[in-house]
């Protein structure tokens, strides 16, 4: 089949390459290490659906769960549409399932900063594994520190720091020997400096910036583990109301 591709890759579309990558469940190393190169050509009239980039690995995504927190909008809501638009089996968290995907293999509802919803979703990390997990779930306040109750203030731990740690946790330790997982920590630009007003908040995610960069360290050297840091600045969602 290579064979056959390498002889026709000057006429093929950059999107049927793509395609036949998903088909093969290769990397894009092993492909050129065969003689086939996917690469976009000008005029591919497919090239402005085609999304693919020169370090992608091209997985059968059918076949792949992506474990997305606080899911129902912003951020949330947004990489929920991408996965399953990529193919994905999307796996969606969040307080309130207004706003979650219909075509969702599975939808769990409940808080993050519950320890026993936790345990829940661990229980069923631990018997069907996701490929990909987006920590995307946080929640933030505004104003004085003591001016707030402090209940709303370890709440905000609870889930911005805890449960990504415990989800974190729960799929590292379920992965099946010789699997894959990418892990996505949704940190802030808040994380890289203190936030008078949102001190609570900005201290939450220097944590995720810090551990998320640690676990990349530790894990440097196991395959198929990629820890991912995502860093967003000011956008508009619902969490600027929330907060």
């Amino acid at each position: 089949l290579l064979a056959l591709l390498r002889a026709f890759q000057g006429v093929l579309p950059f999107a049927l390459k793509c395609l036949v990558c998903d088909a093969l469940a290769v990397s894009l190393a092993k492909l050129i290490a065969a003689g086939f190169t996917p690469a976009a050509r000008r005029g591919d009239y497919l090239l402005p659906l085609a999304r693919y980039i020169h370090h992608q690995r091209f997985p059968l995504r059918a076949r792949c769960t992506a474990l997305i927190t606080g899911a129902a909008s912003g951020i949330g809501a947004a990489l929920a549409r991408e996965a399953h638009a990529r193919g994905y089996s999307v796996w969606l968290v969040d307080r309130r399932a207004e706003g979650l995907l219909d075509s969702a293999v599975r939808i769990s509802v409940g808080d993050l900063g519950d320890p026993a919803f936790l345990e829940e979703l661990s229980r069923l990390i631990a018997g069907a594994p996701p490929r990909v997990l987006i920590n995307n779930a946080g929640v933030g306040r505004r104003g004085d520190f003591t001016g707030a109750p402090l209940d709303e203030q370890l709440a905000m731990l609870r889930v911005n720091v805890a449960a990504l740690v415990h989800l974190t946790h729960a799929c590292l330790r379920s992965m099946k020997a010789g699997g894959a997982l990418t892990v996505c920590e949704v940190s802030s630009s808040s994380a890289f400096q203190p936030l008078a007003g949102m001190a609570v908040y900005a201290a939450s995610k220097s944590f995720v910036l810090s551990f998320s960069e640690a676990l990349a360290a530790e894990l440097s050297s196991q395959p198929g583990v990629e820890i991912i840091t995502i860093v967003p600045s000011g956008t508009r969602t619902a969490f600027q109301q929330q907060a």
